[in-house]
């Protein structure tokens, strides 16, 4: 097993494939926990390994702290996975006799509203039978991707066979970057946190380019019934994903 903590950007995607196609189950961490519930979820999980960008070298350093046995792995970036192939071998794993699709894939955790994060574990057959079930548009993903609405859209996305934009949180979520990013992903479903909405919501452009997709789904905390209603009454299909 191998957490994974950092920005979703494109170094955080391949990060997530390569690990799974190693064999690895991922725990997937927040980027906004205090070191007491990153230690308590590696715990809970008995994870010692960790892929992390260089942005959260002083968080991991807390964590190592008081959980020494974690060892810190720099996630590789573009221009590590980025490099021509030097050969034509293929990666090849060894696979053990069991039912894989029975172990685990991925580990998410709940917030940690009701005291520490809990982890969530999702089996090979959970994920796929979930991934499966898509609307088959094609999506424009703002939600990060330790958040299982975010990463649940992007492999509906690849399992259907529609294109998905992630939208790469190296850029300040600001309403001038998502519109531009809005204009340029020709998507027919948003999915976002309420926070995305309020931002978007600022500018009669932001609120335009909402109100172009067939649904808008938020989640991970409830959206105000004051901003709900404007986007509403704007033509906004809104779609509440929060507590799924």
């Amino acid at each position: 097993m191998v957490a994974l903590l950092g920005p979703s950007n494109p170094d955080y995607i391949v990060s997530i494939l390569a690990l799974s196609r190693m064999g690895f189950s991922v725990l997937f961490l927040s980027t906004r926990l205090p070191t007491n519930a990153y230690v308590s979820l590696l715990q809970q999980t008995e994870c010692t390994r960790i892929l992390s960008s260089a942005r959260f070298g002083g968080t991991v350093t807390s964590i190592q702290e008081v959980y020494p046995s974690l060892q810190n792995f720099s996630m590789p970036d573009q221009s590590v996975w980025a490099r021509p192939a030097t050969s034509r071998a293929s990666f090849e794993r060894q696979v053990e006799l069991v039912n894989e699709e029975d172990t685990v894939a991925f580990i998410v955790h709940s917030s940690g509203s009701t005291g520490v994060p809990k982890p969530i574990y999702q089996t090979h057959r959970q994920c796929l039978s979930n991934y499966a079930t898509g609307s088959g548009m094609r999506a424009f993903v703002t939600l990060p991707l330790f958040h299982n609405h975010g990463l649940a859209t992007m492999f509906r996305g690849m399992v259907t066979g529609k294109r998905t934009a992630v939208y790469n949180t190296n850029l300040p979520l600001t309403n001038a970057n998502l519109v531009a990013a809005m204009r340029a992903a020709d998507f027919e479903s948003f999915h976002c946190v309420p926070y995305a909405l309020k931002v978007l919501a600022e500018t009669e452009e932001g609120i335009a380019e909402l109100a172009k997709a067939k649904l808008v789904l938020f989640g991970g905390s409830s959206c105000p019934d004051d901003l709900g209603d404007r986007l509403v009454e704007n033509g906004v299909n809104l779609v509440s994903h929060y507590g799924a």
